[in-house]
């Protein structure tokens, strides 16, 4: 996951840095900064020994934000074939330095360097031929929608929403003591053998050093999707028991940056699963070097799958929620289930329209057959390139586009 953030993220920068100013020079004082990781399902995995080939372009841009869409390839260098892993969708805000004497209202973002940012004025766009211009503006309505709602749940800090929680708990207790004490205790949501999330509920803590930074000294965005992705498997691990692989992931929204030298505790804890996956529900918190509080910078959702000895998907225990708190999180959870497996099914109904046993055949003779017309002086300036549009587990369908540069 670290690579497909990095691979964004050098996508991005090249589009920020690819116009130039009034003045004739290029600015150099653009970041792209990790906003969003939009939901993503892995397709296939990736082996050791595997050669994996990642391809990032930007696709989308409105106001400060860049959508950029990474490919995930695996090449069997044995056997001369190539499989598509993944696609992921990842979303990055554009800062710039804020001027000298701004109002600091106006300012977004403080650096680690003492500098000033905020949201860039101006952002080069793309051309305006894309034919997906209204999803990819669906996907950045959702996306800002979900982050305001995201932001007022733990806009009041990590110590009050814990407090919140203890609160929700002992107030359910009181319920039940009010009622006598002769009800009969109520079952739980999962199966009456399942195991407690407490069981398997894993914390990694780190300090964030210079290889996890960039220029600016903020923490790449894959380097905590990394330590996400490896606390979340630790939990899946300590609930099944046996090996598993990461199945999909929901959308990660990056509330706020992380510097260098604050202390990231991730904590994963699993609030839902059904007969063959399970789901991971994943908080990171940062914490600065003489402060007593800690903040929320990301939060995200895990789905795992265990396999068996023969590397088939098998089936895994139950969750016996007991808190209040980890009821509710089932609950939420089982939504969230229901809502992927629709989607899944949505997808799978789809009439296929490129297999994936001829795809690559079909990519070079497409493009060879637009090569093959240009013979002028004009034809080095046509640049052709397959778009993978949509996809499922079997099938891809593909379009040509055709830029003149």
């Amino acid at each position: 996951m670290r690579m497909i953030e990095s691979a964004g993220y050098v996508a991005a920068m090249r589009h920020l840095h690819s116009q130039k100013d009034s003045s004739g020079s290029h600015p150099s004082c653009r970041v792209a900064v990790t906003h969003r990781l939009e939901h993503m399902d892995f397709l296939k995995p990736i082996y050791i020994g595997n050669l994996a080939k990642l391809q990032a372009n930007v696709i989308f841009v409105k106001n400060a934000s860049l959508l950029v869409e990474v490919i995930v390839k695996a090449e069997d260098l044995t056997k001369a074939s190539e499989s598509l892993c993944n696609k992921a969708y990842v979303w990055y805000l554009s800062m710039e330095k804020s001027k000298e004497g701004e109002d600091e209202e106006k300012t977004k973002l403080r650096f680690p360097k003492g500098e000033n940012w905020r949201k860039s004025a101006s952002t080069p766009g793309l051309p305006k031929s894309s034919t997906h211009n209204d999803k990819f503006s669906q996907m950045y309505a959702k996306m800002y929608a979900e982050r305001e709602k995201l932001k007022q749940q733990v806009g009041h800090g990590l110590d009050d929403l814990k407090s919140a929680n203890a609160m929700e708990d002992e107030k359910a207790e009181t319920v039940s003591e009010e009622g006598g004490g002769k009800k009969e205790k109520e079952a739980p949501c999962g199966e009456g053998n399942g195991k407690s999330p407490d069981v398997s509920a894993s914390t990694l803590t780190q300090v964030m050093l210079p290889s996890d930074c960039g220029e600016f000294h903020i923490v790449y965005g894959g380097t905590l999707m990394k330590l996400m992705d490896n606390a979340s498997g630790m939990v899946a691990v300590r609930h099944c028991r046996s090996n598993v692989v990461t199945a999909c992931v929901d959308a990660l929204d990056f509330i706020s940056p992380v510097a260098l030298g604050t202390v990231v505790c991730v904590n994963a804890k699993a609030t839902f699963a059904s007969s063959r996956s399970l789901e991971v529900v994943v908080t990171v918190t940062a914490e600065t070097f003489g402060q007593d509080t800690a903040k929320i910078c990301v939060q995200g959702t895990y789905t795992f799958v265990s396999l068996g000895k023969d590397g088939r998907v098998q089936a895994l225990p139950a969750i016996s929620p007991g808190t209040t708190q980890e009821k509710k999180a089932y609950a939420e959870g089982q939504k969230r289930y229901l809502k992927r497996r629709e989607l899944r099914k949505s997808r799978e109904n789809e009439s296929p329209d490129v297999p994936l046993n001829i795809q690559y055949q079909q990519q070079r003779n497409m493009v060879s057959d637009l090569a093959n017309p240009m013979k002028d002086k004009d034809a080095a300036r046509v640049v052709s390139y397959i778009v993978i549009t949509q996809h499922s587990t079997s099938w891809l369908k593909l379009e040509v586009v055709r830029i003149i540069a």
